[in-house]
């Protein structure tokens, strides 16, 4: 009988968002994105279905918004649409 563990899947997804990551690595430059919002695969995705970024959900940063979409200017949201759109297609 053959299994896989839980540890070799998130490795293996932690190494596609780096190659992801690493392939997209223009845009990020160029969306004036924080590099927290874009450092794992979950803080993207809460950035991408909220709209912002919070450090973290309790302690010291409950209710604190650390960074909005609303804080970029046109041309960055441009580039980080092309970003969601990227990250979409990639599945």
């Amino acid at each position: 009988m053959s299994f896989r563990r839980k540890g070799k899947d998130d490795h293996h997804a932690r190494r596609k968002w780096e190659a992801w990551r690493h392939a997209n690595a223009d845009l990020f430059a160029r969306s004036g994105l924080p590099a927290e919002t874009f450092r794992t695969q979950r803080d993207w995705e809460y950035l991408v279905q909220y709209g912002y970024w919070c450090k973290g959900a309790y302690g010291e940063h409950i209710n604190k918004i650390d960074f909005s979409l609303d804080e970029l200017a046109p041309e960055q949201l441009a580039v980080f649409e092309q970003l969601r759109s990227r990250a979409s297609s990639a599945g």
